[in-house]
């Protein structure tokens, strides 16, 4: 097994438990929708982040950081499914276009 001889060169031990790390579940399954709760979360958080205060191009320059970007992390891990793949650029458009059945822009 790969992890038993990861455990002997590094001389370490295996762990036997979950815990968060930068808000990625570190030891849960990936395949399991719970897993991906607390980053669609996050997505849908941003998408409502008050963005009637915000010109347009600032929300642009937010999303090109923050909107693109969170998902680097973790998704550098796991492969994304599709049902956070959706809301993550459902958060984008919304953002964006503002309020949910609102203005749209052309």
């Amino acid at each position: 097994n790969m992890v038993e001889r990861f455990v002997e060169i590094l001389n370490c031990r295996v762990m036997e438990f979950s815990f968060t790390y930068l808000g990625l579940l570190v030891g849960g399954n990936p395949k399991k929708e719970d897993f991906w709760k607390p980053i669609v979360f996050k997505f849908k958080k941003l998408s409502r982040w008050n963005n009637k205060v915000m010109s347009f191009a600032e929300r642009l320059c937010l999303i090109s950081w923050i909107l693109s970007s969170l998902p680097i992390f973790y998704f550098s891990f796991f492969e994304m499914p599709l049902i956070a793949e959706r809301v993550k650029e459902d958060s984008k458009r919304i953002f964006v276009a503002g309020e949910e059945g609102g203005k749209k822009i052309n």
